[in-house]
């Protein structure tokens, strides 16, 4: 199976399903990617705080979670809904938070969350993670001074029952329909597709472990990958997944992420692939560039960390000009911004991409578009912006979600003007390598 994108995008370990859908004229490919997403301010750490602060259900969309639990979205982010008023309030301190009624529906917020004696403590598994319902849901409406954020907020609430005539026309910015954009390219004739997956496995006890599983490919004749999603079977340990295409053989690796060490969790998480006969004109290749030497002293509010994929190894490698079409940044919980940029002759040519509001949690390609061309020689510098202001110790590049990474993926076309797959600073030289 001829596999068109070298490294499919990596980023995939968010929470709930969206997709996007993105076409190149030039290159005439459509390149649907469908993620795990989080919103930018709705943190997981403060989901650690309180009992199934990852479990909570959407008030409509079914099988969909509220992941901002806090806040009137459910993506988080923007105003606070009574739960987070009193969140905020009482300094996140659950025990003074669960036996409350915040939202005013009869149930303590520690019944809604399935710790109805109030006797739960961080890491520990909640009394009850099923029946799940919001803590902050509420029917009244009104304006809130919240003196720790120095700001007036309007709390509005969901009207519950929301199909109740009491509640008609009250939950007008309540959107219970999924927000998919379409993604043509799946109603082309000929698409096929196949779901690649690892045998149930058990999870090691640990917080941070790579699987590697070898997965068998279509054959038969040559495809272009159109369109990808992850296929999840263990949302809770799942922290991303990437595919590798080689000459001799495919790999499926597998991130998992278990901090609180338990020790009965399987998985058999993998993707379901898309492809076509139909061959567009171009491949896509991707180019890693970023920095591995990271050092981030703790309790600092800014530090800055910056790598350079240097002249002389697209000067090597390139063989002849390429088009940069997408981006993609990574890194960890610290990560706050995150830029990379195009150098010639050490002189910035293009901004191609400037998160200036990044988050682990919503990493999500940059699609341009305008393509911008890219010659041997140039330079691509990636710049990440961190914060360490609740951190004790020292951070240091790592594979784990309590390390840091800095990264930038770089999508191009043809593949056959460039070989360069990874161009890497460490600190002491560039990783120039296929």
């Amino acid at each position: 199976m001829h596999i068109f994108i070298q490294n499919l995008f990596t980023i995939l370990w968010f929470i709930r399903l969206v997709s996007s859908c993105y076409t190149f004229e030039t290159i005439k490919i459509c390149i649907c990617l469908f993620g795990y997403w989080q919103s930018v301010t709705s943190f997981r750490h403060y989901q650690d705080l309180i009992p199934n602060g990852q479990n909570v259900p959407h008030s409509c969309i079914e099988n969909f979670l509220w992941h901002g639990i806090g806040h009137q979205s459910f993506k988080g982010g923007g105003p606070l809904n009574r739960f987070g008023v009193d969140f905020i309030k009482l300094k996140k301190v659950w025990k003074k938070l669960c036996p409350l009624d915040s939202d005013g529906d009869g149930m303590t917020n520690g019944q809604e969350l399935g710790d109805p004696e109030c006797k739960w403590t961080r890491n520990q598994m909640p009394e009850r993670t099923v029946k799940i319902t919001n803590p902050g849901n509420k029917i009244n409406e009104g304006n809130e001074i919240i003196p720790q954020l120095k700001l007036t907020y309007l709390i509005i609430g969901i009207c519950d029952p929301i199909n109740s005539l009491a509640c008609k026309g009250r939950n007008y910015f309540l959107k219970c329909k999924e927000d998919h954009p379409p993604c043509s390219v799946l109603k082309e004739e000929g698409i096929k597709n196949t779901t690649v997956r690892m045998p149930r496995t058990s999870i090691p006890a640990q917080q941070t472990t790579y699987v590697h599983t070898f997965v068998e490919l279509p054959s038969d004749g040559d495809y272009h990958l159109v369109a990808a999603k992850p296929f999840l079977d263990n949302v809770r340990a799942i922290h991303h997944i990437e595919l590798f295409g080689c000459d001799e053989y495919n790999t499926d690796v597998v991130h998992w992420n278990n901090p609180e060490g338990y020790s009965n969790l399987t998985d058999s998480s993998g993707m379901t692939l898309f492809y076509t006969t139909k061959l567009r004109k171009h491949d896509i290749g991707t180019i890693m560039v970023g920095q591995m030497s990271i050092d981030i002293p703790p309790r600092s509010d800014r530090v800055a960390i910056s790598g350079t994929c240097s002249s002389k190894c697209t000067r090597d490698k390139l063989t002849s000009p390429i088009n940069i079409t997408l981006l993609g940044h990574h890194m960890h919980y610290q990560g706050i911004a995150a830029k990379m940029e195009l150098f010639r002759n050490k002189t910035k040519i293009a901004v191609l991409s400037n998160n200036e509001h990044y988050s682990y949690d919503l990493s999500r390609p940059i699609h341009l578009k305008t393509q911008i061309q890219m010659l041997p020689g140039d330079e691509i510098k990636m710049s990440c912006l961190y914060t360490s202001k609740y951190k004790t110790t020292p951070t240091h590049y790592g594979q784990g979600v309590t390390s840091e990474m800095c990264y930038g993926f770089v999508y191009f076309y043809p593949i056959e003007h460039s070989p360069l797959s990874r161009c890497i600073d460490t600190g002491i030289f560039c990783l120039c390598t296929y």
